[in-house]
């Protein structure tokens, strides 16, 4: 049995009906994926018929985590290290893709998104 289809298992009343909570589910785990799941889908991972997809099966533990209280966006991210000027943003979540400076092919997380050179390249001006 897969880690999905036993996770799968757990998740389900069998005293109410499945096809509503297949639908719940699938709905909540397509707004963590960003993509769409079927109530279909969940069942033919629970039945081993589909094996499921790493969207899924990230969603999945994301759903899971997030029934501790881990709010799903750090169940989605990674851990990372990163520089910065301060030190008050250890566990803070970066909402940012970093890009690569061609100037200098310093590694670097923009403060706005057409930002293109690194702060050391082109420093940050104050208003």
């Amino acid at each position: 049995m897969s880690e999905a289809s036993e996770i799968l298992i757990y998740l389900v009343d069998p005293s109410l009906p499945k096809v509503k909570q297949y639908e719940t589910l699938a709905g909540e785990l397509s707004k963590i994926a960003d993509t769409t799941f079927s109530w279909r889908y969940l069942l033919s991972v629970l039945n081993e018929t589909v094996r499921p997809s790493r969207a899924f099966t990230e969603a999945l533990r994301a759903h899971i985590l997030s029934l501790d209280g881990v709010p799903t966006i750090y169940a989605k991210s990674v851990p990372v290290q990163v520089r910065s000027k301060s030190a008050d943003i250890e566990g803070a979540y970066v909402m940012g893709a970093s890009k690569i400076c061609p100037k200098c092919a310093n590694k670097f997380v923009p403060n706005v998104p057409w930002r293109r050179f690194c702060p050391a390249c082109n420093p940050v001006r104050s208003c």
